[in-house]
Order: C-alpha cells, then sequence, then structure tokens
C-alpha cells in the first residue's frame, strides 16, 4: 500500500448564489443569509469534496454586482457579487470552473472578460470560455504526479443550444469572446487527435445541454449519439450537466455517460414539482490511484445529494436515512452503499431510473405473441426508442423473476433428497447467469455435468467486444486476402495465382481471362467478379452475369459510391475451374475448424447458387439451422482433404477459423480464411452450444501448446504483432 499514489477529482454540476433569483420579493430572509453567510448554502454538500485533490464544478453565472441587461428576451439573467462568490470557492477548494453555459454570457462580453479576470486572479482556472474560439475551447490539463509516471486528464467542456443563443451572440470566434461550443464532428476530431498524442491520458467531457431543464437528456437521440460519438472518438467520461437534476448512466464502449449530473448548488426556487423530475444530483469523485507496478485505477463515486431547493428550503445536502428510502422508491433497481462516515453513493454500475415495477402498455404489446405473427412494424423514432424502453423493463422484470426461481429450486426440499435425479432434469433449462455458488456445489459434489454453459453466439458478441478493447484475435490478422496468400505460400499451402499488386478499380489491367477480380477485403463474395472470357463475366454475390469489362467496372464503381464496398482496392488471381476446358467454377468448399478440429464443412456449387449443404468431419449430412429451405445435395471431401485443413489450422494461434478452399484439378486451393462466422445468430441451440463447446476447447488446447512451447514461426514470420 505505500507505494500507491492516490488523487481524488470531485466534478458537481450547475453553481450560484443566485443573487437575481434571491433579490425578489418574499425571499429576503434568504438575502439575509446570503450576505451573512453565504458558505451556508454548502455545508450540507461540503463534506462530498472538501478532501478532494481537484474540484471542478460548472459556475452558471457571473462575477459581477447587479450588472445591466443587454440582451433582449433573455430569461433568468444570473449574476453573483465577486467577492462573496470568490469568497465561497476558495472555501470549498475548487480547482477550476467550466463556463460553457446559458448564463456566462448574460451581460456581454466584458462581463464575462471581467469574470475571466477575477477567477483567474483568485487561483481558479477555467475552461470553456475565453476571449476567443481557441481560448474557450481547449481543454483543462491536470497532471497527476505518481511515484512511477504521471497520469495526464483533460477536460472538455463545451454548451449544446438552440439557435437563439447564437443571435444572442454567446459562442466564441476567432477575434470574440463568448463559450465554445459542442460541434460533434469537431470536438471528436480533437479527442482523437489528443488520445494519439497522449493514450494514457484520461480525457472527460463536460457538456452542457440548454434548453433541457428537469427532463431526461437520454432520451434524446441526438444527444445520445452526440456522447456516444466523444467516447467512440477515445473520450474514457462524458459527465454532463444543464438539466437541474440526474439523468442516467450508460457504460458504452469502454466509457462511461453520466447524461446530467445536474445542479451542485443552484439557488433559484426551481420547478421540480411542477415538471415532475427527481429532486436529486449528483457529486462525483473519480478517485485515482497509480499501484506498486505503475498503472493506474479508476473508481468513481456518485454521491446523490437534494438539489431541490423548495424541499430543503435551500439546504443542499447529501442523503440521509430516510431520503435514502425515497430515493429506493424512486430508483429501485439502484445500488445504495455507504462510506465508512455513513453517507450514500453509488458506484457507475448501480444507478438505474428504469424502476417501474409495473407491465406498461408497450411491454403488454410486446408479449402478446398470439396476436400476430408478422414482425413487429417500428416506423419512427419514438415507437423505436419505446420499444428499446420496453425490451429493458421487461428483461429487468424477468431476471427479477429468474432470480426468485432460482432460488426456490435451490432451496426446494425435493432437489435437496434428489439432487442427482433434479440437476439432471434441470439441465436441459439451466442458465449459468442464474446459478449461484450453492447451486454450484449441487453440481460438483454430485459430479453432475452441466450442459447448456457454452454458446457460441455468445463468445462471437463477447470477442466483438474485445476487439473494441485492443485484444485481436491473430485469425483477424488473416482476413485481408493479400496476407492470407502470404501466409499459405510461407506453409506451402496451395492458392490462386496472383501478380499480389493492388489496384484501383481504374487501373485494373485487361489481363486475359480466366481471372478472378476480388476487393482486398471483402464480406460474402462482395464485389468479386468470375471473368471466364471477354462476354462471360460473374458477379458472384448477386449470381449475375455480365456481358462485357465495361459492365463490370459500371458494376463495381456503383457498389464503390454506394459503399458496399468500401475500399478501391482491388487485385487479381487465377480462376480455379473444375477443368481446364470448364466455363463454370470449382466447388467452394467452407471448413469450419477450431485449432485442428474440423466441426462441420459448409459446401457451395456454382451449378447452385445459394444453395448448400453440411458435413460433419464424418462426411454426414447435419442440419445446423441455417439454410436449411437451401439444401443441395453436394459431393463433399476426402480424408486428404480433412488432414490438409487441420494441419493448417495447427499454424494459426487462435481457436477458430473459417477456412474456404475450392477444389482445384489437384487438390484444395485456398479461397480465404475468415475469422468470424457469418449469420452466426441463426444456429440452432444444439449447434450453438457444440460450436461453443469446440471454441473453449480449442482455447485451451492453445494454451497448453503455448505452455509446452510452440512457437507458431510460420505465422509470426508474416505478421508481426
Amino acid at each position: 500500500m505505500g507505494n500507491e499514489k492516490a488523487y481524488t477529482i470531485s466534478f458537481a454540476g450547475d453553481t450560484s448564489l443566485g443573487e437575481w433569483y434571491l433579490r425578489k420579493p418574499g425571499k429576503e430572509d434568504l438575502v439575509d443569509r446570503l450576505e451573512s453567510n453565504p458558505l451556508s448554502f454548502f455545508e450540507g454538500v461540503k463534506p462530498l469534496v472538501e478532501k478532494s485533490d481537484y474540484f471542478i464544478l460548472n459556475l452558471e453565472t457571473v462575477l459581477e454586482d447587479s450588472p445591466e441587461q443587454i440582451l433582449e428576451g433573455k430569461e433568468y439573467p444570473n449574476y453573483d457579487h465577486p467577492d462573496r462568490i470568490l469568497k465561497v470557492l476558495e472555501d470549498l477548494g475548487v480547482s477550476a470552473v467550466s463556463l460553457a453555459n446559458n448564463h456566462t454570457m448574460d451581460f456581454g462580453e466584458k462581463v464575462l472578460l471581467k469574470t475571466l479576470k477575477r477567477l483567474k486572479k483568485a487561483k481558479i482556472n477555467t475552461f470553456g470560455a475565453g476571449k476567443n474560439i481557441k481560448e474557450a475551447s481547449a481543454p483543462l490539463k491536470i497532471s497527476l504526479k505518481g511515484k512511477k509516471g504521471k497520469k495526464n486528464v483533460y477536460v472538455f467542456n463545451g454548451m449544446r443550444a438552440g439557435k437563439r443563443y447564437r443571435e444572442y451572440g454567446f459562442f466564441a470566434e476567432d477575434k470574440k469572446p463568448g463559450v465554445n461550443s459542442l460541434p460533434q464532428k469537431g470536438l471528436s476530431k480533437e479527442i482523437s487527435a489528443l488520445r494519439e498524442k497522449d493514450p494514457e491520458s484520461i480525457i472527460i467531457v463536460c457538456p452542457h445541454w440548454q434548453g433541457l431543464d428537469y427532463k431526461w437528456a437520454s432520451e434524446h437521440s441526438r444527444i445520445q449519439k452526440r456522447c456516444r460519438a466523444f467516447v467512440d472518438a477515445g473520450a474514457n467520461y462524458v459527465f454532463a450537466h444543464g438539466t437541474h437534476m440526474l439523468n442516467d448512466i450508460e457504460q458504452y464502449h469502454g466509457g462511461t455517460i453520466a447524461y446530467s449530473i445536474g445542479n451542485f448548488v443552484f439557488n433559484s426556487s426551481g420547478r421540480y414539482k411542477t415538471m415532475q423530475a427527481p429532486p436529486y444530483s449528483f457529486v462525483i469523485n473519480m478517485e485515482l490511484k497509480e499501484k506498486a507496478d505503475g498503472e493506474w485505477v479508476v473508481n468513481n463515486k456518485l454521491y446523490p445529494i437534494i438539489t431541490d431547493n423548495k424541499k430543503t428550503n435551500f439546504n443542499v445536502h447529501y442523503l440521509q436515512e430516510k431520503e435514502i428510502i425515497d430515493f429506493k422508491k424512486q430508483f429501485p433497481m439502484s445500488k445504495i452503499r455507504k462510506t465508512k462516515e455513513g453517507i450514500a453513493y453509488l458506484k457507475v454500475t448501480d444507478f438505474s431510473n428504469k424502476g417501474n415495477s409495473q407491465l406498461s402498455k408497450p411491454m403488454l404489446e410486446l408479449l402478446d405473441i398470439n396476436s400476430t405473427t408478422e414482425i413487429k412494424q417500428i416506423k419512427d423514432q419514438k415507437s423505436f426508442n419505446q420499444t428499446v424502453d420496453t425490451l429493458l423493463e421487461l428483461r429487468r422484470l424477468l431476471d427479477e423473476k429468474y432470480k426468485l426461481i432460482y432460488e426456490g429450486l435451490d432451496r426446494s426440499e425435493y432437489l435437496n433428497n434428489h439432487k442427482k435425479q433434479a440437476l439432471v432434469k434441470m439441465n436441459s433449462v439451466i442458465d449459468k447467469n442464474y446459478v449461484s455458488h450453492r447451486f454450484l456445489k449441487k453440481y460438483e459434489r454430485t459430479k453432475t455435468d452441466i450442459d447448456n454453459i457454452f454458446s457460441f453466439r455468445e463468445i462471437v458478441v463477447e470477442k466483438s467486444k474485445l476487439r473494441k478493447m485492443g485484444y485481436q484475435e491473430y485469425s483477424w490478422c488473416l482476413d485481408n486476402k493479400i496476407d492470407a496468400y502470404k501466409f499459405a505460400d510461407r506453409v506451402g499451402f496451395r492458392r490462386p495465382k496472383t501478380d499480389s499488386k493492388v489496384y484501383k478499380l481504374e487501373e485494373l489491367p485487361n489481363l486475359t481471362p480466366p481471372i478472378v477480380i476480388k476487393p482486398v477485403r471483402s464480406t460474402g463474395s462482395l464485389g468479386v467478379y468470375l471473368v471466364f472470357n471477354d462476354n462471360k463475366i460473374l458477379s458472384v454475390r448477386e449470381a449475375k452475369y455480365l456481358n462485357s469489362w465495361d459492365e463490370l467496372l459500371n458494376d463495381a464503381t456503383e457498389k464503390l459510391k454506394k459503399n458496399i464496398i468500401r475500399a478501391d482496392k482491388w487485385f487479381i488471381e487465377e480462376l480455379i475451374l473444375e477443368n481446364k476446358d470448364s466455363e463454370i467454377a470449382t466447388t467452394n468448399l467452407k471448413f469450419h475448424v477450431f485449432y485442428g478440429k474440423v466441426l462441420f464443412v459448409q459446401e457451395e456449387s456454382p451449378e447452385h447458387w445459394h444453395k448448400y449443404c453440411f458435413w460433419d468431419e464424418n462426411m454426414n449430412l447435419v442440419q445446423l439451422g441455417k439454410y436449411e429451405d437451401k439444401f443441395y445435395m453436394g459431393n463433399g471431401f476426402n480424408k486428404k482433404d480433412l488432414e490438409s485443413i487441420q494441419s493448417l489450422s495447427l499454424k494459426i494461434p487462435s481457436p477458430f477459423a473459417r477456412i474456404d478452399t475450392l477444389i482445384g484439378t489437384d487438390g484444395l486451393v485456398l479461397g480465404e480464411i475468415t475469422p468470424r462466422v457469418g449469420q452466426f445468430h441463426t444456429f440452432n441451440d444444439e449447434w450453438d452450444k457444440k460450436l461453443g463447446e469446440a471454441y473453449v476447447d480449442a482455447e485451451a488446447r492453445i494454451k497448453k501448446d503455448l505452455l509446452k512451447g510452440k512457437k507458431f514461426e510460420e505465422f509470426f514470420d508474416i505478421f508481426e504483432v
């Protein structure tokens, strides 16, 4: 523990003493409090931030005493007395304030510049506003020094606002002061560039949503798209504000999106009850720790606070015991934890606002499976979002029911008296997601196998996520046909002859047929053309014959324009025929092989386009659940074919590869190597289970070989990974 270095960065939402709001008739007692003890408004939340190393909040005001209103029609212009608010910020230990919000320019450029100057003099950093767009758009940078190294934290701030805020002149320009906007593409480029420059940094975006007071920002598809785009660009976190209330927390592609953390202390009466909004907001404590090995870990704690001033009489505070109960009633799916001091908090995965335990009308419609046999038509955004929310609600309810049922089975008298018999009976329906430790021990002690554990569908989805996180299975290196051919040459496996050059479409030479024109990367034969002669060209994917080279070029150009083929990169190779005088392409055998073990083979014939048959390794026809209405009787393969594919697979350090081959006059010829099965979701449950078990078994055998010292020299001679 002594070798670890730890920091806490706190984030809070909209903050203002609210001079404009409080100096109204009937609030004289609050004005007295404002003038005599302004820090009193923060006493209930100060314990959440007083131990922070860095404290950042959204200062939604200007520092000026009774400024003159200059914007016609601008509602709720806000200001704070400079000396008063600066003393409060100092007492709270505020390190920096974000200023891209809908109050920073309420009184124009001069007041903004004075505000920036006063904050700078008080040694409080600012970001999100400035004397020009360069200054306003620059992120806040925090450098944390550890014992082994340092960690940089960058925080961006921008405001998403309606057209009238441009008319008000709120936004900064090259030679004009103002606040930063929130351009999705522009900010995403900045984030990507920063991620490339400082790959180990933590990048945070703090958007401010104008016009969404007391609303769920996460229900707006444009906002959701924007937040997710920032994560896709390289941001680790999005901590938004501007709605005056807490919002959904989403885990997305390895990032965390808090669609709004709401207010901190914002001294207006608020409209929580009128808008039927929850009276809560969040303070986020980001705990960063450098471990003994130099790795930095992050742990975020969300502290719910009550920010409805009508409820608290302008005494915002963290949750007390009774308020924790009320919070749980509003958000029953959330998990409340407590610090050693007894302060309630949540982790980012603990919060959910999907708390309605009743079956809604959309859910009842979704469950009414007898009402129609047609696919539910979803025509607009509203019905789409409603259906997704219904699925989430349904999954939550079913999850609760499953847990109760499994708990009942686990503790049932019959199971305890007839363990082996009962567990075997359950094997047909067992779901590993609900197997408790107690349940698992019953299986182990009775030596009963749990059958329904491995699912190929789940593995494929899991591997997709792992790729996004940077873990890449080596079979993906072979997805590029040129690279796959280099590997085939290295291991001595026959493949079509090619000049190994990559061409643009306009550069393709008009070579003497028979040849194949292929994109360097394609899926499902997209963009593959078999040129038998000048007047007979087959576009494989559509099974459509073209009558000239010009038709081929036009067809390929159209596919590029429509982004059906993504890259204008092509190569030319030998066309494998059944015999040298044939004008029919040869049979295609797709071996689905799991590190030396072929599970099944998919056969396709050019005489039977889009028809298939499937063989197991012993040449028995099998039904997998896919393409069952597209069967034709193929010819299969021989033992030599099987052994050559198994041998090739053992040279690839990956649990699975689909090795596509053509039957040539001199044996199998490599077509391509595919890292993932197409239409994997269509396998029936029996084969989904077999594929899953084969994958896990292959992983185990690779690990065993690696521990024995296997080097996969042929593969790593080609690929530097």
